[in-house]
């Protein structure tokens, strides 16, 4: 007989919206809205910064999180964590970005997975959806070895747990740049205001 698939039987879906984003501030400029409304349907959403944004002309990494941390209270996420990636240099082919990426979505394990902002402008917003799809892809075998990188977690919300052996998400998408035709739509007109607040909070 045919031995039945059981990429996800180890585990059920730990997260339902996981967003990585490349800074702090990407995810409420691409996804604020959606993100509130996602979560007051009782939808738990994570966001993954994967840099520090070290390299932002205003604030510090520190200050910046903190900032991150306080729109995370205000979309009402169920979890946000940073990692250590490096500013600037985002990058599919590095194999430690990759596996770091994995990491994550093996332990959070979720459903849909969205990158944050519109590919354009700044090299890293251009890379990301790259490296993404590619440690979606990695995070599916069982043999590839993902890597714990340095995290640091809101503390308002969870933390990671333990990884699955692997793990494959139902769909995987990415904010489109203004000249492109969306494939989803979502109204966030009843969370307009919450997203113009969860930006206000990056005063810096």
């Amino acid at each position: 007989p045919r031995k039945k698939n059981t990429m996800n039987e180890i585990s059920e879906p730990g997260c339902d919206v996981l967003v990585l984003s490349p800074h702090p501030d990407d995810a409420e400029i691409g996804l604020g809205g959606a993100l509130k409304l996602f979560s007051q349907k009782g939808r738990r959403c994570w966001v993954v910064d994967l840099t520090a944004g070290e390299l932002g002309s205003n604030a510090t990494p520190a200050i910046r999180w903190r900032e991150a941390c306080d729109a995370a209270a205000v979309l009402g996420l169920y979890g946000r964590a940073k990692l250590s990636l490096p500013d600037g240099f985002i990058n599919r082919v590095d194999s430690s970005q990759v596996a770091q990426i994995a990491h994550v979505i093996r332990c959070l394990r979720p459903r849909w997975i969205l990158t944050a902002p519109d590919a354009v402008r700044h090299p890293d917003h251009q890379e990301t959806p790259h490296l993404v799809a590619k440690a979606v892809f990695m995070a599916g075998l069982i043999n590839f070895e993902a890597l714990k990188g340095d995290c640091e977690f809101w503390d308002m919300g969870g933390v990671f747990p333990e990884p699955a052996a692997r793990w494959k998400t139902q769909a995987v998408g990415r904010v489109c740049g203004e000249n492109e035709e969306p494939s989803l739509y979502f109204d966030v007109s009843s969370t307009w205001e919450n997203k113009t607040q969860a930006l206000a909070c990056y005063s810096s």
